[in-house]
């Protein structure tokens, strides 16, 4: 099966459908999945924002792509280093969150066959 890892660092709603689209169409291909949040794409993360976000470009809700993810068994980990930083707790994100440092997203880049950055 081929990987996909990708990298998130921001919570621009301009800037975070193509992410959530990809991954989608990689679920949808039989791909592993990897979502790696950290600086400001944890907050993507907090419980009850990812249903208010809304494309500025297309009206469409973010909600639908995050929740096909999370439906097609992808993996959302937060970085632990990056979430004390910006005051987050493991209590403030959702459930289906998996936590992983620096080390964990070197090791999902290196054994990935796409790695995309999203800053």
């Amino acid at each position: 099966m081929s990987k996909l890892t990708i990298l998130l660092t921001t919570d621009d709603h301009a800037k975070i459908f193509p992410p959530f689209m990809l991954a989608n169409g990689a679920l949808a291909s039989d791909m592993e999945v990897n979502i790696f949040f950290s600086m400001r794409g944890l907050l993507l993360l907090k419980k009850g924002v990812a249903d208010e976000i809304v494309s500025p470009d297309s009206g469409a809700k973010f909600i639908d792509f995050f929740q096909g993810v999370i439906k097609g068994g992808g993996h959302l980990i937060a970085c632990t280093a990056a979430m004390e930083g910006m005051g987050l707790k493991k209590e403030d994100l959702i459930p289906e969150t998996e936590y992983g440092g620096v080390v964990t997203f070197l090791q999902l880049a290196e054994e990935s066959e796409i790695v995309l950055t999203f800053c």
